[in-house]
C-alpha cells in the first residue's frame, strides 16, 4: 500500500503544478459528481483531469518521480498500481489543501 500512497501523491503534486486553483477545484467538484452517478453511465469513476489534460502523462511523470523509471504498460501489476493511485488521488482531491 505504501507504493499506491507515494504514487497519488506525486500524482497529486504533478497535477496541481499544471493547474490554476480555480481549475483544480473545478476537477474535484466533478469528480464528486462522476462518483454520484449510476454505474450504468460512462462518466462514473471517471477522472475530471482528463478533460482538463492528458492526465496520463501526469500519471506517468508521477511514476517517474516515484520509482525512477518509466512504468511499463504491459504488466496487470503495473495497471492496478496506477488504478489504485489514481482512485487514492481522486478521493482525497486536487486542489490544494484538499478543499
Amino acid at each position: 500500500m505504501e507504493d499506491v500512497q507515494k504514487l497519488a501523491n506525486a500524482f497529486i503534486r504533478v497535477i496541481q503544478t499544471w493547474g490554476t486553483d480555480s481549475q483544480l477545484r473545478w476537477i474535484d467538484e466533478q469528480n464528486k459528481k462522476y462518483a454520484a452517478l449510476p454505474t450504468t453511465d460512462y462518466r462514473h469513476g471517471c477522472c475530471a483531469t482528463h478533460e482538463k489534460w492528458d492526465s496520463n502523462m501526469a500519471m506517468f511523470d508521477a511514476w517517474v518521480e516515484v520509482f525512477g523509471k518509466e512504468p511499463r504498460h504491459d504488466t496487470q501489476a503495473e495497471a492496478d498500481l496506477r488504478n489504485a493511485a489514481w482512485d487514492l488521488a481522486k478521493d482525497a482531491g486536487f486542489s490544494k489543501g484538499g478543499e
